[in-house]
């Protein structure tokens, strides 16, 4: 009697083992998406991002040219494609300082996946951000057009960063480009651009500077030609 109870016990906790690895075998695990940065660039139709632009040129005749403006960004729509991707279309608008008479001067677009981001700036496809976000993380930026490789690289995730009167707790910095000449005798080639949580593209520096041989000119250092370019997020939100 006693061996059959222990038996018919048995039978009993080894159809609950096999209905708890059935029942475990069909639940699906929802993968935690919080820590892959999809936050640091967050888009949906309606909002606008302005930022405040900088631009200075320095021309081969020696003349330097600065032009100051106000750029605003407003995800206008989706289009989605044959193979089920979808784009945001991005309308770029463009007025003095001071100003609120915007003209729209182009339109580019934002295509989000799980692994990265694209930008498509004059129908040159950039890939901006990769995910999962982790520092030192690399990918070639020029992957999805035909110019030369160039390693982009995320510094400083998670860290705060301030300019002017506004401050972000929780940003990432995409290194483009960082080719700095200590000596000033060939050229420079910085690129950056931060993005804050929650909130996106808020600072942009591009520099591109040409040195002038100092052969031929009076001392090193000599800006033979190039441009340096600034963009700083003033005011974001949804129309």
């Amino acid at each position: 009697m006693l061996k059959n109870n222990a038996r018919i016990l048995l039978m009993f906790l080894s159809s609950i083992v096999i209905v708890g690895l059935i029942s475990s075998c069909n639940k699906t695990i929802e993968p935690d998406l919080s820590d892959f940065g999809y936050e640091y660039f967050p888009i949906e139709i309606g909002q606008y991002r302005t930022y405040y632009s900088m631009r200075i040129d320095y021309n081969l005749d020696g003349s330097i040219d600065t032009t100051q403006y106000l750029t605003k960004e407003i995800v206008e729509d989706t289009v989605v494609y044959s193979d089920g991707s979808k784009r945001y279309l991005l309308g770029r608008y463009s007025a003095n300082i001071g100003s609120d008479n915007w003209q729209k001067d182009s339109l580019w677009t934002a295509m989000v996946s799980e692994s990265n981001v694209v930008i498509s700036e004059g129908n040159i496809d950039f890939i901006k951000l990769a995910f999962p976000v982790k520092s030192a993380l690399k990918w070639d930026g020029n992957a999805r057009n035909n110019r030369t490789e160039e390693l982009y690289e995320i510094s400083d995730l998670e860290a705060p960063y301030s300019y002017d009167t506004l401050s972000f707790s929780n940003t990432l910095t995409v290194i483009q480009a960082d080719l700095i000449d200590p000596a000033k005798l060939t050229e420079d080639d910085y690129r950056i651009e931060v993005y804050a949580k929650g909130v996106g593209l808020v600072h942009k520096l591009k520099m591109r500077i040409n040195y002038c041989d100092p052969t031929k000119c009076s001392e090193n250092g000599t800006i033979e030609d190039g441009e340096v370019f600034e963009q700083k997020l003033i005011e974001f939100g949804e129309e």
